[in-house]
């Protein structure tokens, strides 16, 4: 399970999408059919045209999220839900005959885990409780005083 916020920016990273901790636009230029729907849907401007190249104005986009609702060839995708713990277990237990059939289980990836504590340690509590094997792939990068009490 990847979760989104991390506040390194290591140059090795396999997840740069997830360092925001909010949803964001993800834009696959190669995907891009050149229809020039998200221009018009974009309110913010923050879609251009450069030298004949679709560019996004980060410092413009709202998002809001309208261009990739529109996007037929899929170049522009939400990256990122907001869910609760219980969402996301009930997500991850669909995977159960598989995990009951190879030894797995669950794994916390990112973003970091640890930056959001609270939010881990819940998912981690009730994929134990259904009795999964659970793991966290992390830097260990948190805030110190972190309690695991509720």
């Amino acid at each position: 399970m990847f979760l989104k916020g991390c506040p390194l920016r290591c140059l090795w990273c396999h997840n740069p999408e997830s360092y925001l901790g909010s949803p964001q636009l993800q834009f696959n230029p190669i995907l891009c059919i050149g229809c020039r729907v998200c221009f018009e849907r974009c309110a913010a401007g923050a879609h251009i045209e450069i030298d004949g190249e679709h560019r996004i104005l980060r410092d413009r986009c709202r998002s809001c999220f309208a261009c990739a609702e529109e996007c037929y060839a899929r170049a522009l995708e939400l990256v990122g839900d907001e869910m609760t713990p219980e969402q996301v277990l009930e997500e991850v237990l669909k995977d159960r005959p598989f995990y009951d059939q190879s030894g797995g289980g669950m794994t916390l990836s990112g973003g970091e885990p640890m930056a959001q504590p609270a939010f881990s340690l819940a998912l981690l509590r009730g994929a134990r409780a259904h009795g999964l094997h659970t793991c966290m792939e992390t830097c260990g990068f948190g805030r110190p005083r972190t309690s695991s009490r509720p």
